[in-house]
């Protein structure tokens, strides 16, 4: 999780900037972590941003999400962020906000998201199977349910301007 420091001031003169200069300012700490910023939509309390950038493994869509005001980002807002796709793929979420992060949500923040080969899937079901059946006494049943959910990811962040 990223998250910058600042003076309970400086987050006061951004909370109280107007749209546009809000927007401004928001641009350009984006450009200044080297995103390319593909198009952006603003409301009174926060701008959400499509953008790109370079890095080892080519270039990356990101889903910027940048919150003012003193309410802390929930883990509503933070899943509101997650599975945003452009050109049909999955954008990674960064979260910015002024106010930081409830506790709650700081803890899914910092869950990782998981994926694997259906290979390595196969075979983490069939080890279920076989310690479940060795863990039955006598004759039972094993019940074993799975879904496709698209969790966190560890680019989610905030930053406290």
């Amino acid at each position: 999780m990223l998250g910058l420091g600042s003076s309970n001031r400086l987050v006061g003169l951004v909370n109280d900037l107007d749209n546009d200069s809000f927007l401004d300012v928001s641009t350009r700490l984006l450009k200044s972590m080297q995103f390319k910023i593909l198009d952006s939509k603003a409301s009174a309390s926060r701008l959400d941003f499509e953008a790109t950038r370079e890095g080892d493994d080519g270039q990356t869509s990101y889903f910027i999400r940048v919150k003012r005001g003193n309410k802390k980002v929930t883990p509503d807002e933070l899943q509101d962020a997650v599975g945003k796709k452009r050109d049909g793929k999955d954008m990674s979420p960064v979260f910015i906000s002024t106010a930081g992060f409830t506790e709650e949500a700081g803890k899914y923040a910092d869950l990782l998201n998981m994926s694997g080969s259906p290979t390595h899937i196969k075979k983490i079901l069939m080890n279920l199977v076989a310690n479940a059946s060795e863990a039955i006494e006598g004759s039972g049943v094993v019940t074993i349910s799975t879904t496709n959910r698209y969790v966190w990811t560890t680019r989610m962040a905030t930053v406290l301007l």
